[in-house]
């Protein structure tokens, strides 16, 4: 109804990014039927969100947006459905597939090597628990030919033969609690914490998969996992393996190697596919 739309438009864009948290500029959009700039999903999920905090009725901009949309040429941005894969894009941008395939290669390669880096250790650890064994048995059949062939064992011998064979055990103690100590895992977590209600959209880089939610308390993340980070603003608190970090300039984030940083609108759309979400 154009009285509701009318009632927005009184309250005004920066009222109501205030009291929703979704950006002005898409607000604006909303209010001037301005689709230009953004894609359908992004549209019909803030007209959704604004029809329920303010009890409006926002059909005919749905309308005018849907309409929009309708007559645009069929290319991957405007019609790209969340929790559907993309289909294939034109051969112009192979390069990217190429960047994104390399990527995945070296996560897996890091893995790999770094798998085989404990197994290694292990089997090095093992052997010396083996090595230090077999010279404890060699101790004691030394000691034992030494006995049959001498009239006289001294006490003062034998003494050093328990001395040898406890410092022996305390070698084989320290080697398995060494290799105890390496096979723990470390955990791994990944947390979003705004400060206010945000609209958080969150991409899958190895499937291409996206998800969006609007989240008030906290959102986690399979830190296993890589991700592009589209936010509705910047006011949020990031919590990498229990450690806090801010970083307010930015609202697109790339999460990779379990490490967290700030991205280009540019860096964002290459790593996407071209698509600004």
């Amino acid at each position: 109804m154009s009285s509701d739309i009318d009632k927005l438009k009184e309250l005004g864009a920066q009222k109501i990014y205030e009291q929703t948290h979704v950006s002005k500029e898409h607000i604006q959009a909303i209010l001037h039927n301005s689709f230009e700039d953004l894609n359908k999903v992004q549209i019909i999920g803030f007209i959704s969100i604004l029809e329920r905090e303010y009890k409006v009725d926002l059909s005919e901009t749905r309308e005018s947006a849907n309409n929009y949309f309708a007559q645009l040429p069929v290319d991957e941005e405007h019609n790209k459905e969340i929790f559907v894969a993309v289909r294939e894009k034109k051969s112009n941008n192979t390069t990217i597939y190429v960047v994104i395939i390399a990527i995945i290669i070296m996560i897996a390669l890091y893995f790999s090597l770094k798998n085989s880096t404990i197994v290694s250790d292990e089997k090095i650890d093992n052997a010396l628990i083996e090595d230090v064994k077999e010279k404890m048995l060699k101790d004691e059949i030394v000691k034992k030919e030494d006995n049959v062939s001498k009239i006289i064992v001294k006490k003062e011998d034998l003494n050093i033969t328990k001395v040898v064979v406890k410092e022996k055990s305390k070698e084989v103690t320290k080697v398995t609690t060494q290799i105890k100590q390496q096979k723990k895992v470390e955990t791994k977590s990944f947390k979003i914490f705004p400060k206010s209600k945000v609209w958080i959209g969150y991409i899958n880089i190895s499937n291409n998969k996206h998800f969006q939610k609007v989240v008030k308390g906290s959102l986690e993340l399979d830190a296993n996992k890589d991700w592009l980070l589209l936010l509705g603003h910047n006011q949020v608190r990031f919590e990498l393996n229990g450690k806090k970090q801010t970083m307010k300039d930015s609202i697109r984030f790339l999460y990779i190697d379990s490490k967290l940083k700030a991205i280009t609108l540019q860096e964002f759309k290459k790593l996407n596919k071209g698509s600004k979400w």
